[in-house]
């Protein structure tokens, strides 16, 4: 009789808790935001990261009635950003940038300043962005077929540029070559414009550029796109065809989108999200990513979520086959 008299106050004032605590957070999330948002960019102005970022961003901050403060951290190929925001405290108005080199970090580093799983909560996923296969305008190879004969019987195979040691346009000729049994040599630039360079010069024979980086050159006709490493043309250069029109089965694209530190309040994740499709969805921003080579890909967080898993999944045994460090800018 007495065990019951107390348990009986003390489960209405479990039950009082737990109600405060809804309501709490709902009235949290019906008051966010009630200050700028500071949206944390992984590479410098003016790079994929950052027009991608700033072009969305633009709609959400007119939906959630709050400035989007936009702060460019680069460095270490996205790491200093990203460690930045694991650091944060997680109530929202910390947001960052997430691009494709974040899911290199695990398998190219030996110990990380945060936990790429437990340390964030994925908001949306922005677009992808497919990788191109490029040569020099000058290059006696027009397709395909013609580079992959020449680079299976061309003794020490081609010489091929990127963007650093360990960037995606490194791994994606990795994966290709490897793939297509051909033989080639690295030589790794410190960005897209000197690995472009490079290319148009003759430095190098062949290399893989993201589409909004190499579109200049290749609409200026100093480099010839020989195929797309996307499941579909880029609206932005359909004259280029896929891999696989071309008989290749293979895919290389980068992405990007945001994310909050692990611990945001669901509510706010969930507004976020909602900010976010709508602006995709809006046809003035889906046309401005596709204008510079992106496709839209508004989703829930647990699709992100699951996109982000398994391109960690896939290009982990290509890191480690590579034998990449990271040595990435």
């Amino acid at each position: 009789m007495v065990s019951e008299f107390l348990r009986s106050p003390i489960r209405c004032l479990l039950i009082a808790a737990a109600a405060w605590a809804g309501f709490a957070t709902g009235a949290a999330a019906q008051a966010y935001p009630n200050r700028p948002i500071r949206l944390v960019i992984d590479f410098p102005a003016g790079g994929v990261s950052d027009i991608l970022a700033r072009v969305v961003g633009e709609r959400m901050a007119d939906g959630l009635g709050r400035p989007l403060v936009y702060d460019n951290r680069p460095g270490a190929s996205g790491l200093i950003a990203y460690e930045l925001a694991a650091k944060a405290p997680a109530d929202g108005y910390t947001v960052v940038f997430v691009s494709t080199p974040f899911a290199f970090h695990l398998n190219l580093r030996p110990k990380l300043p945060f936990d790429t799983e437990r340390d964030f909560a994925p908001v949306a996923l922005y677009a992808q962005f497919p990788n191109v296969l490029l040569v020099s305008a000058r290059s006696p190879i027009n397709s395909l077929k013609e580079f992959l004969e020449q680079a299976r019987s061309r003794p020490g195979g081609f010489n091929y540029g990127s963007l650093g040691i360990g960037s995606p346009q490194h791994l994606a000729m990795e994966l290709f070559r490897t793939q297509n049994r051909f033989a080639a040599t690295h030589v790794p630039y410190p960005g897209s414009p000197q690995a472009l360079t490079g290319l148009i010069s003759g430095q190098t024979d062949v290399m893989f550029g993201n589409v909004p980086g190499a579109m200049a050159q290749i609409q200026a006709g100093k480099v010839r796109g020989l195929a797309m490493a996307s499941a579909k043309r880029s609206s932005a250069l359909s004259n280029i065809p896929t891999f696989r029109e071309e008989g290749v089965a293979f895919e290389a694209v980068g992405f990007g989108g945001i994310m909050v530190p692990a611990g945001t309040p669901s509510a706010v994740v969930a507004r976020l999200n909602a900010e976010a499709v709508r602006s995709l969805q809006t046809p003035e921003t889906a046309e401005r990513i596709r204008n510079v080579g992106g496709e839209p890909l508004p989703g829930s967080p647990d699709d992100f979520r699951r996109f982000l898993r398994e391109e960690i999944r896939r290009w982990a045994p290509v890191i480690v086959q590579s034998g990449a460090k990271a040595e990435v800018n």
